[in-house]
């Protein structure tokens, strides 16, 4: 028997144990269908026609070959079997990054921005606009309107004064007795020169 034809005995008689359930994993199908072809309780499969594995009769294998045909065998069905791996599970802060996206601003929100700053300062040169108008307008009216001087406060006081003032009343004449009266002093006590002279206050005679 030649390997090729050994290894689809092999495989056949695995499917088949895996089929009726006689193997919980294709690891143990194909030791069991190993062990059976090796044995001799496998019927030799037809070539173009797989037969049951029970009909397919069997050559004993020479003892040379047992030893280096069971580990390659074992070793293709074992990498068939093989599951494959899962895959990992994204880190906490991959998660944390979808499931918080960071957020960027619209393109109608800064549009609509944009628009209300542009509106407010139309509004305020509007406002510049209206009061340079009036502005002009005031000062074209104080240039038609006639400008008169104002008066100096000193003449405006002088004329005051004139159309105010009274000629003031002559005073009464004094009389003879009150212009004596007026001469004393009153520290003095009325005195006359006379009365002080200094002669009478000193002696001069011999003592």
């Amino acid at each position: 028997m030649d390997d090729v034809s050994k290894l689809q005995k092999i495989n056949s008689v695995a499917r088949e144990l895996m089929k009726h359930g006689q193997a919980s994993s294709m690891e143990e199908a194909v030791q069991k269908a190993t062990q059976q072809v090796e044995s001799g309780g496998v019927l030799e499969q037809q070539p173009m026609q797989e037969q049951p594995a029970e009909q397919q009769p069997e050559e004993a294998p020479a003892p040379e070959m047992q030893g280096e045909e069971q580990p390659q065998e074992q070793e293709v069905e074992v990498q068939q079997a093989e599951p494959e791996p899962a895959p990992e599970p994204a880190p906490e802060m991959h998660e944390e990054q979808h499931s918080e996206p960071v957020e960027q601003p619209q393109p109608e929100a800064q549009s609509t921005d944009v628009a209300q700053r542009l509106a407010e300062m139309d509004n305020k040169i509007n406002g510049l606009i209206a009061e340079m108008t009036a502005l002009k307008d005031e000062i074209r009216r104080l240039k038609e309107s006639p400008v008169t001087p104002p008066l100096k406060p000193k003449q405006a006081k002088e004329g005051q004064t004139q159309f105010k003032q009274d000629p003031a009343p002559p005073p009464p004449p004094k009389q003879e007795g009150e212009e004596n009266k007026g001469e004393g002093h009153a520290r003095s006590g009325h005195y006359k020169p006379g009365d002080v002279s200094v002669e009478k206050f000193f002696y001069y005679g011999n003592r």
